[in-house]
Formats: C-alpha cells, sequence, structure tokens
C-alpha cells in the first residue's frame, strides 16, 4: 500500500490530468448509448450514432478554442508590444547615457 501511495503522491499532477480525460470521455459518451424512441437498436447504429457524437464534439471544441485564440490575440499582441517597446526604450535611455558620459 505503501508504494502505492508514494507513487499517487509522485505523479499527482499527471493523474489528476488522466482522471479529468477519463471523466469526461466517459460523461460524453453517455448520449451515445441512448437510443431514440422510434429508432431500433443495432451495433450499426449504435456505432452511427456515437461516431456522430463524437465528430459534433470535436467541432465544438474546435470552434470553442478558436474562440478563446481570436479573444486572446489583441491582448497578448498588446502584451507584446509593450514589452518590446519598453525593452527597447530601456536600451536606447542605456546607449544614449553611455554616450553622454
Amino acid at each position: 500500500m505503501g508504494k502505492i501511495k508514494n507513487f499517487v503522491c509522485k505523479h499527482k499532477k499527471k493523474l489528476s490530468v488522466m482522471a479529468t480525460a477519463a471523466v469526461m470521455t466517459a460523461m460524453s459518451a453517455i448520449n451515445c448509448f441512448a437510443a431514440e424512441a422510434d429508432t431500433p437498436v443495432s451495433s450499426d447504429n449504435a456505432l452511427q450514432t456515437a461516431l456522430t457524437s463524437f465528430t459534433d464534439a470535436l467541432t465544438n471544441v474546435q470552434g470553442n478554442i478558436l474562440q478563446f485564440i481570436v479573444a486572446a490575440i489583441p491582448t497578448a499582441l498588446a502584451i507584446f508590444g509593450v514589452v518590446v517597446a519598453v525593452t527597447k526604450g530601456i536600451g536606447f535611455v542605456k546607449k544614449l547615457l553611455g554616450k553622454a558620459s
């Protein structure tokens, strides 16, 4: 039991990411196994439903990620511009002060 406890303590972050991914996968698969009222249940039908749900989920995730990126780019560019301007400004002032001495 001590070896397991040490392993879990040592790899806490990796295990939490894996557990989160497993739970998300399991929870997103629940609606794949729900049968429609007028649709007969078969393995081909279940596979098609699972494939459609998985494709829709990935499309939604892609759209959400792109929305986050589009929302973050203007702020990131502004911060990057300020950092570059301050760095160049400090270098310019140091160069002027060095020549004046």
